[in-house]
This record gives structure tokens, sequence and C-alpha cells, in this order.
């Protein structure tokens, strides 16, 4: 199922409201302006892909924004590809679903990449009740041209005993106090200035568990 909005035309906003659904084995929702998910449904069974373009509203725009609630959702060992050229806002959980008991999780993807090719990446809103998460298996990459940052109870989980995470910023990459990272085998950071006040932690028990910190300019 492919769903595109702005082709040929920039900075065409597409809105997926509480009662949109789309669904099929594999997804695609691309606009050339603001994609912006409210609710509603967008699930694919195999892959998710979701794609942003330019926001049209100057530097730093959000051009692909998630809301608490409106999360796309794939299958247990699918991939959810999130892009945009400008900036990308999360504030959902993105590549699992949570249990009943609300701690189990469900439907976990094997992968999850999160892209910005022109701006920014945040991870929560600042507030906690918006936290984004991104949860995956075996991978989990967020890049960003300008910043990546995890704000307010964020969390990028790669779960598997050999998994990788990989967060890659040309500037400020930050991690909120209260937001984590954990992956099993690899947890990679890299920017221009790296600044952690969270957790970043790599726990899986066989091979060579790796934390890797690469800073230009400053390390915090």
């Amino acid at each position: 199922v492919s769903v595109r909005a702005g082709t040929g035309t920039a900075g065409v906003r597409f809105d997926l409201d509480p009662l949109a659904v789309i669904r099929g084995d594999a997804v695609t929702v691309s606009t050339s302006g603001l994609l912006w998910l409210k609710g509603g449904m967008v699930s694919g069974h195999a892959s998710v892909s979701l794609a942003g373009g330019l926001s049209g509203t100057g530097a730093d725009g959000i051009a692909l924004l998630i809301d608490r609630g409106a999360a796309p959702t794939t299958g247990a060992g699918g991939r959810v590809e999130l892009t945009a050229t400008d900036s990308v806002l999360i504030k959902d959980r993105i590549g699992s679903t949570l249990a009943d008991d609300g701690v189990t999780l469900e439907a976990v993807a094997a992968v999850v990449a999160l892209t910005s090719t022109a701006g920014s990446v945040h991870i929560g809103d600042g507030d906690a009740a918006n936290a984004g998460v991104l949860t995956a298996d075996d991978t989990v990459t967020v890049s960003a041209l300008g910043q990546v940052n995890l704000l307010a109870a964020a969390e990028v989980l790669a779960t598997a005993a050999d998994s990788a995470v990989r967060v890659r910023a040309d500037g400020q990459l930050l991690v909120d106090s209260a937001a984590r990272l954990e992956a099993g085998g690899l947890l990679h950071l890299a920017a221009d200035l790296i600044h952690v006040n969270g957790q970043a932690d790599v726990v899986g028990t066989t091979g060579t568990p790796r934390l890797l910190l690469s800073a230009g300019s400053q390390l915090v």
C-alpha cells in the first residue's frame, strides 16, 4: 500500500486524523511537506515507511510529527523506517507495543531506522507524558544532519543479545537526565558535541559488548 501527497509540488502537508486507517503488508506514506500522524492506524505487517519533506516553516521546522497514540505499527520482526528532509518529532512508542500488563513488549520490530537529512531528530518533546520510545530486536539507527535530542524519559532500545543502537548527529547529541539508551552488543554515539546526562548501557552477555562515544569537539 502506497499513499503519496504533494508529488511535483513542494511543501504539501498531509494529516492522518483519528479515523484514518491505512493497512497492508508493506505500507508507505509520504508527502513533500509536513506528515503529521494525529491518530488513527497505519499498520504494515512486514514494514512501514513514513517520509516527510520540507516543513516550509524555516530553520529546524518539523516535517514528520508522530503524536502520542498515533504511532505506526508493524508485525514481530518487521521494519519501521521514518525519514524527513527537515526535522522529526516522535511523541509515541515506535517498533513495539505494550501488553495489557503495561510492561511486556509485544510485536517488536527487527529494525527501526529514523533519519533527518537536513534537520534534527527530537525523541520526546520535554514532557514525560510524550516520551518517544524506539525499540527493535536487532538494530535501531538514528541519524540527523543537525541535532539528536532524547528528552524527558525518551528511550532507544535494542533488545537482542547481539543487538546494536547507532545514533549519529552532525551537531549536538543530547541525552536528557531521564532518557535511556540500551543495546545488547553495541551502542555507538557519534556527534560533534555529545552531552549524556541519562543512561547509556550495553547489557549483552555474549561476544564483546561495546559502548563507543565518538565526539568531534566535546564530550560531556
